[in-house]
Formats: C-alpha cells, sequence, structure tokens
C-alpha cells in the first residue's frame, strides 16, 4: 500500500502535466489519498495500480509486474524499490520452481 500511495502520487503529478483541467480533482485525490482497493477498468494510474493490487493479492506477481510498464513515468520511478522486490521474488519463485522441477525428473 505505501509503494502504491507513492506511486499514485508520483503518476498523478505526470497526468497533471498532461491534463491540466484535471488539477483540482487530482489535487484532492493525491492529498486525501485517495485510490481504488478494487480492480478496475482504464488507464488512469489509479485504475492501473487497483489491478496491480488485485494481482498482488491473486499472487500473480507477472500480471502485477505487467500492469505497472502502463503507469507514468514519474509512477514507475516512485515504486522503483517495490518493482525490483517484486521482480527479485519472481526470479526467486521461478527458481525454486526449476530446482523442484529438476529434483523430481532425476
Amino acid at each position: 500500500p505505501g509503494a502504491a500511495r507513492q506511486g499514485l502520487g508520483a503518476a498523478r503529478k505526470d497526468v497533471v502535466k498532461a491534463k491540466p483541467t484535471e488539477r483540482l480533482t487530482l489535487f484532492l485525490k493525491t492529498h486525501l489519498g485517495a485510490r481504488s482497493l478494487e480492480a478496475v477498468e482504464g488507464d488512469s494510474p489509479d485504475a492501473i495500480l487497483s489491478r496491480v493490487g488485485a494481482a498482488v493479492r491473486d499472487g500473480d506477481l507477472s500480471t502485477a509486474l505487467a500492469e505497472i510498464t502502463a503507469l507514468p513515468q514519474g509512477g514507475q520511478d516512485a515504486m522503483a524499490d517495490w518493482i525490483g522486490a517484486a521482480q527479485a521474488r519472481q526470479d526467486a519463485s521461478a527458481a525454486a520452481e526449476a530446482l523442484i522441477a529438476s529434483m523430481n525428473t532425476n
């Protein structure tokens, strides 16, 4: 949740630069910490992070990491530590599965 809030705040700043007409709404959402907790459709940073959260809750890091690539760069940068940790966990899980599979075939 903390990484998502940081990423969302940074991504919203990128959106504000692109869409000045949404400044007030995004300002209020950012300062109130409002974000979707259930997966929703759309290409807004909030929608993207809602799907990332849902994928993480489902244990699907591949989908979560794929969804994050749709965030504006500022959001990805703010979540760099989380992204690195998720990638490391995914790599470790894949290595463990490969080891188990190799042990089962020998």
